[in-house]
């Protein structure tokens, strides 16, 4: 870690991995996740170390506004668990001719999207949306 004038920047090397993540979702003024090819990574915005969390096993993590729960995909079915991985539950199958809509080509799959409530997820397919009770 080093110091700019007026900004904190964490300089973190990590050997044989992309540094570039599919995914970055803040959860508090301390820790962030961040999901790559091979998992979650929970990074510390204080220190700039990152363990891997066992416990997210899927992609297109999303965290509900007040930062309770997150909301995640793996294999056409979405769950929902504690920030942490655990209290894990499927609340959800996709249909059989749900075709996920990726963010960007290459991307990876578009997280959902929690509602300002954080009590419902809206999922976008392609030319598809679903409204699912979380």
């Amino acid at each position: 870690m080093f110091d700019v004038p007026t900004r904190k920047v964490i300089w973190k090397k990590l050997v044989n991995k992309w540094l570039f993540p599919s995914d970055f979702q803040q959860l508090n003024a301390d820790k962030a996740l961040l999901t790559y090819d091979d998992g979650v990574y929970e990074l510390s915005l204080k220190n700039g170390t990152m363990r891997k969390n066992t416990k997210i096993d899927g992609e297109a993590l999303t965290i509900s506004p007040n930062g309770k729960k997150i909301a995640f995909i793996k294999t056409n079915q979405v769950f929902i668990a504690s920030p942490d991985g655990s209290n894990k539950k499927q609340i959800l199958d996709l249909p059989p001719e749900w075709k996920e809509q990726t963010a960007y080509k290459g991307m990876g799959i578009r997280p959902p999207l929690w509602s300002a409530d954080n009590d419902w997820l809206i999922l976008f397919g392609e030319n598809q949306m679903l409204l699912v009770q979380a």
